[in-house]
């Protein structure tokens, strides 16, 4: 089990990594944009 719990976070992290590294910059924006008017319009 400990064996187990000691990879989980290690893959996952290294797989946000090469995901973020590949995503298109403008794709990322995006994100940020559209999330950003999501949090704007909950505020609001």
């Amino acid at each position: 089990m400990s064996g187990l719990e000691e990879k989980a976070p290690a893959p996952s992290s290294t797989e946000e990594e090469v995901v973020v590294e590949g995503v298109d910059p403008a794709h990322l924006l995006t994100l940020l944009a559209a999330s950003r008017g999501r949090i704007f319009r909950e505020s609001s």
